[in-house]
Formats: structure tokens, C-alpha cells, sequence
């Protein structure tokens, strides 16, 4: 090897590291965006639940039907957390703060991929 490679100066690394840099944060990003996307489409989905529920929905629609068993896994152990005697009532509960659980996962992924910059 030839004496004066290790007399130079680094950009090319430096480069590098810029690129590295960019590429965690085009990562981090995309990560960020996904769960946030993610979780609020199961959230839209519990609420759209709800609103099927307390508007009396056609149960034997296609379209009410998918989106009752989505919401039913997504609901995931809040069903039957609260056992109020109107099932409207509780369909808004339960549903409602499965959906609020998922926000806040999503909220919780976006904070914690962030501070991994």
C-alpha cells in the first residue's frame, strides 16, 4: 500500500456516516408511519363498530359482518370488560376503549422508534 492513503483526509467516511444517518432516519420515518397508519385503521374500524352498533346496522350486510369480526379480534381482551345492561352501551364501552388502547399503541411505537434516532 502506498504511504500517503493514510495521510488523507476522511470525507469518504464522513459521506458515508451522512448517508447512514439518512437512511436510520428515512427509517425511522417509514417505521413511525406505519404503526401510526396501522393502529388507526384498527381504531376506525372498532369505531366503525360502534357506530353500526348504535345505529342499529343491518346485521346481515357483508359489509357490517366484516367489519364486526375485525372488530371483534381487535377489541382483543376488552370484550366483555364492562357489563353494562344495555348491549349498546356496552359495545361503546368496550369497543371503545379497545380503540383507545390501539391509538395509544400506536402513539407508544412512534414515541419509542423516535428516541431510537
Amino acid at each position: 500500500m502506498r504511504d500517503d492513503y493514510y495521510d488523507r483526509d476522511e470525507p469518504p467516511r464522513r459521506r458515508n456516516d451522512d448517508r447512514d444517518r439518512a437512511s436510520r432516519a428515512r427509517t425511522v420515518r417509514l417505521t413511525m408511519a406505519i404503526a401510526t397508519i396501522l393502529t388507526s385503521v384498527f381504531a376506525a374500524i372498532l369505531a366503525l363498530q360502534i357506530v353500526f352498533a348504535l345505529l342499529d346496522a343491518n346485521e346481515a350486510n357483508p359489509l357490517v359482518m366484516v367489519v364486526s369480526d375485525l372488530a371483534y379480534t381487535l377489541a382483543w381482551f376488552f370484550h366483555d370488560l364492562f357489563t353494562p345492561e344495555w348491549p349498546r352501551l356496552r359495545i361503546l364501552l368496550n369497543y371503545g376503549l379497545a380503540a383507545l388502547f390501539w391509538l395509544g399503541i400506536g402513539q407508544g411505537i412512534s414515541v419509542l422508534v423516535r428516541s431510537l434516532r
